[in-house]
C-alpha cells in the first residue's frame, strides 16, 4: 500500500492544491453503524471521489452500478424486451446520493436522483482547526486536523504529500488529500484504500438544471429505505 501511495504521489506532486486533477481515482472504505442501537454491528461501503476537468465528484460505487442497471433495464422496459424492473436483484447502497465539488464557483453540492425528481443541498465552506498531532498512515505522512459538521466532531488526518485539497464526502479544504476521517463517536469513518489513474464505475455528470433545493433534513430522509422506496413507487420501479 505504501508502494502504491507513493507512485501516486510521485506522479501528481507537480499540480498545485487549487488545481483539478484530470481522471484521477481517489477510492475510500466507509465503515458505518446502521443501526445506533446495535454499536456491535458495523457495516462497509465502497465510494470514488473522482478528480476531473472543472470539479470532483463523490459517491458510492454500488450506487453508480445501480443506477447503470436501472438505464439499461428502463431501455429494455421501452424496447418491450422485459415489462418491468425487479428491485432485489440490483446492487444495494445505502447511499443514493453524490457530491460535487465546484472549482469555478466553490461551491459543494450533494444531489440525490430520485427518479422524478433531482434533490439538492448546498453546504457552507467547513471551519477546520489543524493540530500539532501527526501519524503516519499508509506511509503517508499526516496531520491532524478537526471539524464540527451536522451536530457532529470529526477527526481527520490529511497528507500534504497528496497535494490536492480534497476529500470523502463534502470534506475538503485542508492543505492536502483527507487520507482518513471519523466521526468521534464511531459512526462514520472513512478511510482511503486505492488511488488509480481511471474509474471503473460511469460517472454521473454535474448539472442543476431541474434541481429541487432542499434541506439537509429533507435529504437525510429521502436517502433511507422508505424514502427512496416512496419515490420509486412513485415512478413504477417496484
Amino acid at each position: 500500500m505504501k508502494k502504491i501511495f507513493l507512485l501516486i504521489y510521485l506522479s501528481i506532486s507537480n499540480f498545485a492544491i487549487s488545481q483539478p486533477i484530470l481522471s484521477k481515482a481517489f477510492y475510500y472504505n466507509l465503515t458505518y453503524l446502521p443501526d445506533s442501537l446495535n454499536p456491535s454491528r458495523t457495516a462497509t461501503e465502497s465510494f470514488v471521489l473522482l478528480i476531473k476537468d472543472s470539479n470532483t465528484f463523490f459517491s458510492s460505487t454500488n450506487y453508480l452500478k445501480l443506477r447503470k442497471s436501472i438505464n439499461g433495464l428502463e431501455k429494455k422496459v421501452s424496447s418491450g424486451a422485459i415489462t418491468s424492473i425487479g428491485g432485489n436483484s440490483l446492487p444495494k447502497t445505502k447511499f443514493m446520493s453524490s457530491v460535487y465539488k465546484v472549482f469555478e464557483s466553490g461551491k459543494t453540492v450533494q444531489l440525490l436522483d430520485m427518479i422524478t425528481h433531482i434533490y439538492g443541498v448546498e453546504y457552507p465552506l467547513l471551519n477546520w482547526k489543524i493540530a500539532t498531532d501527526t501519524q503516519t498512515i499508509n506511509g503517508l505522512s499526516c496531520k491532524k486536523a478537526l471539524v464540527h459538521f451536522a451536530g457532529r466532531d470529526y477527526t481527520a488526518w490529511f497528507s500534504n504529500e497528496i497535494p490536492i485539497s480534497e476529500g470523502p464526502y463534502i470534506f475538503k479544504g485542508l492543505p492536502g488529500m483527507v487520507v482518513s476521517i471519523a466521526d468521534n463517536d464511531g459512526f462514520y469513518k472513512w478511510e482511503l484504500s486505492n488511488i488509480s489513474d481511471r474509474a471503473d464505475v460511469e460517472i454521473v455528470a454535474y448539472n442543476e438544471k431541474g434541481v429541487k433545493w432542499i434541506r439537509r433534513s429533507e435529504m437525510i430522509y429521502l436517502n433511507t429505505y422508505n424514502g427512496r422506496r416512496t419515490r420509486m413507487v412513485e415512478a413504477g420501479i417496484f
